[in-house]
């Protein structure tokens, strides 16, 4: 692909291209394909590693109405999973939520809500659901309760774990409705793919929910850290940083060895909610 199998498509959301090495004349030309196709590209990122992986996540002509303004969150997560624009892996979800690519932060998780005596979880959002699961079957008598805004994700959860009596799904916009209390907010892979402001309002909603703990995701050394992105883009969020400056809030953190990719590696933070 890329000047090697195929051209790049104009009807491609995602493109994936392999290289025996990320530094020769191909690459570099998809890489200029790639950027003068897209209307806006939110992550070009090419991976050094032994098998030249380059990776090329943007915006096309057919995504365009993913990303208008205006448009509600319902409407482009919806759409974000009934497209499957991040792909098949990780039940929609993206290749960062298959259960492989979470093998080491599932037992740390695990650890966190041991340590700090977590009885309920709130999941928001809980996305696909394609590894959680892995997590609460240690923890069976912790109450979870996983919202979305993505109403027919919802629903397949409400019907694949009607047997799961403390278990519990919501249809809601985490960031803009109220939250149920729970002792921890998780919230691993969301607020990346939000603008700002919307990321202030979920800390908000967070803080007013009366959690005692917020476990959120965040890059480290990210290349577009605290970035405004439209609903649905990318970008590398770092909550420690202006403009969130959580810094002071902070209690643990759980470091992801990312294995699916060369992308700037997620840490979780544990954050004391009274202190946010």
């Amino acid at each position: 692909m890329c000047g090697m199998d195929a051209p790049l498509s104009r009807h491609d959301a995602v493109v994936f291209a392999q290289f025996s090495a990320c530094d020769n004349p191909a690459c570099i030309k998809a890489k200029q394909e790639a950027e003068q196709l897209a209307e806006q590209v939110f992550m070009v990122w090419d991976s050094h590693g032994p098998h030249g992986r380059l990776v090329v996540t943007m915006k096309l002509p057919r995504t365009v109405e993913f990303h208008e303004k205006g448009v509600p969150t319902k409407d482009v997560f919806s759409r974000i999973y009934s497209s499957r624009f991040w792909g098949n892996a990780g039940g929609g979800s993206g290749i960062g939520s298959e259960p492989a690519s979470t093998a080491v932060l599932r037992p740390k998780v695990v650890d966190i809500i041991r340590k700090y005596g977590i009885k309920s979880l709130l999941d928001a959002p809980c996305g696909s659901l394609a590894w959680m699961p892995l997590v609460l079957e240690q923890v069976p008598d912790i109450t979870y309760t996983g919202m979305d805004v993505a109403c027919d994700v919802i629903a397949g959860h409400q019907v694949a774990f009607a047997n799961r009596t403390n278990w519990r799904f919501y249809c809601a916009d985490v960031c803009h409705q109220g939250l149920p209390k729970a002792d921890m907010v998780f919230s691993r892979d969301s607020l990346q793919h939000l603008p700002l402001s919307y990321a202030h309002a979920f800390l908000r909603n967070v803080r007013e929910s009366g959690a005692r703990y917020l476990l959120v995701g965040s890059y480290m050394n990210g290349t577009t850290a605290n970035i405004d992105v439209p609903i649905g883009g990318y970008y590398h969020i770092n909550v420690l940083n202006p403009p969130f400056s959580l810094r002071h809030a902070l209690l643990d953190a759980v470091a992801e060895e990312v294995g699916y990719s060369n992308d700037s590696p997620k840490t979780m933070l544990l954050l004391d909610v009274s202190k946010m």
